[in-house]
């Protein structure tokens, strides 16, 4: 190999480490512009061998290579160029030297590696910006989701508060479902009973009431007339109170029932003695029953006892309802009762009764009048009739105590014989023929029974009283002046 051969291959293998080393000094491994270096390679060089050589890294001795001297426009085109770059001279200036070519090689890629890095200086920048955003969109987040799982647990603790509620709930309703069931299977149970005692409706006991007030009526007309005709057999002049013998004992006796204007008016005139009598005899008749049977809790009680019992019933009244204060009437009296011997008990009552009527009104109301007395003023049908009076009255009174519950019945009598009259509680005896007559203005006398029944409702509201059967009354219009 000649000396010039040896010189072409060591000058192009320090132009080539040369130009490698500053290729990869201003590249930093980067590579170069592949845009100017289509292929892979520099003008004039191949990118493995330095300029001048070919892919083989051989020095080019075929006398294209400027280093032999030979310039560019003398040399055959390049099969592999395409397109001129801007390090290619320009027609007719010579070609830069290889150092010069180099730098602007140099100078292009630093250019280009200068706006790379300058975008992605932007893009690095619009990164943080896009990644700060995320950050603030992810603090957010968190904050949105730690405020979620706040209302989430507070929710749960509602929930669980709910549930316990309602289970507290479901508790109390099924308690309050037990209790209503067993009311109810009570008050059944008291319907039952109610409706297996209460054999009987007001109207009934109402019809019973007023049979016995006829009784009472029929009983003492027929008592007084019996009386007034025996009288006149021996005292034929016989005709008003005047005519009795005792008038201050007369006085006496019908006062003590309220009826003393019996025996005479205001004014001083006497009434008729045949009246005297029969509504003498109702009155103090009425006077007797309501004493030792209707204004008794139970008639064979002690008095003091049967006192106790009467008050402790208003004071039940007065705290229970109708039912309550009815069912503990029953009872007490059942046991009152009890302590009885159960055969004509009625009947034996009703006997002492008759007795004692017959002892102490109709012997002093015959004596005051004339001072004998004889069997054959009250004879034995007359006393049987009272037995008989006496012994449905008990029977109904008993029956209201013992076995009626809805309401409570009382019979009542006007003991006052001067009261003010009353429509509300009171009928005439005799109403007047005239509508237009104003009503009296006294009630002289009460002729007979009334009857009033009476409901109970406990603390809400006073006991409300009907006046079933009113009671018939004499006023001071009666007698003719």
């Amino acid at each position: 190999m000649s000396e010039t051969g040896t010189h072409h291959r060591r000058g192009g293998g320090e132009h080539y480490e040369q130009g490698h080393r500053g290729q990869w000094e201003q590249g930093r491994g980067r590579g170069h512009d592949r845009r100017n270096n289509k292929g892979g390679r520099f003008r004039g060089g191949s990118n493995r061998g330095g300029p001048g050589y070919p892919a083989g890294g051989r020095p080019d001795t075929s006398g294209n290579n400027p280093i032999n001297g030979s310039q560019a426009s003398d040399r055959a085109p390049d099969a592999d160029v395409q397109e001129s770059t801007p390090n290619d001279p320009e027609p007719g200036q010579p070609a830069l030297p290889f150092p010069a070519q180099l730098q602007a090689i140099l100078l292009q890629a630093q250019s280009l590696v200068n706006n790379q890095l300058e975008l992605w200086e932007k893009e690095k920048a619009t990164t943080s910006q896009n990644i700060d955003a995320l950050k603030v969109q992810l603090d957010e987040a968190h904050a949105a989701q730690r405020v979620s799982q706040q209302e989430i647990l507070e929710l749960q603790k509602n929930v669980s508060r709910l549930e316990m509620n309602e289970k507290y709930y479901t508790e109390k309703i099924d308690g309050l479902m037990a209790s209503l069931s067993d009311a109810e299977g009570k008050h059944a149970s008291l319907r039952n009973h109610l409706q297996a005692r209460d054999t009987q409706d007001s109207a009934t006991v109402i019809e019973q009431f007023t049979a016995l007030t006829r009784s009472v009526e029929a009983f003492c007309h027929q008592l007084s007339t019996n009386i007034f005709d025996k009288l006149r057999e021996s005292l034929p002049d016989i005709t008003t109170a005047a005519d009795a013998q005792d008038q201050a004992s007369l006085e006496l006796l019908l006062s003590a029932v309220g009826c003393v204007e019996l025996v005479a008016s205001p004014s001083g005139r006497f009434r008729p003695l045949e009246d005297v009598l029969d509504f003498g005899l109702r009155a103090m008749l009425n006077n007797a029953l309501m004493v030792r049977l209707f204004d008794r809790f139970h008639p064979l009680q002690k008095l003091s006892a049967d006192k106790t019992a009467r008050e402790l019933y208003k004071k039940i009244r007065i705290k229970d309802t109708q039912l309550v204060a009815a069912r503990w009437r029953s009872s007490t009296f059942e046991v009152f009762d009890s302590n009885y011997e159960a055969e004509n008990k009625e009947k034996t009552w009703a006997n002492k009764f008759a007795k004692t009527f017959q002892k102490k009104s109709i012997m002093p109301l015959v004596r005051a009048i004339h001072d004998a007395w004889t069997d054959e003023l009250f004879p034995e049908a007359l006393f049987d009739s009272l037995v008989d009076i006496a012994t449905k009255a008990y029977a109904w009174h008993r029956d209201m105590q013992l076995n009626f519950l809805q309401l409570d019945f009382n019979p009542y009598t006007v003991r006052k014989g001067d009261a003010l009259f009353e429509e509300t509680s009171m009928a005439l005896l005799e109403p007047p023929r005239n509508r237009q007559t104003p009503a009296p203005q006294r009630a002289l006398v009460c002729v007979g029974l009334g009857l009033r029944s009476s409901e109970s409702f406990g603390e809400e509201k006073p006991i409300e009283t009907v006046y079933q059967v009113k009671a018939r009354v004499l006023s001071d219009k009666f007698f003719k002046e």
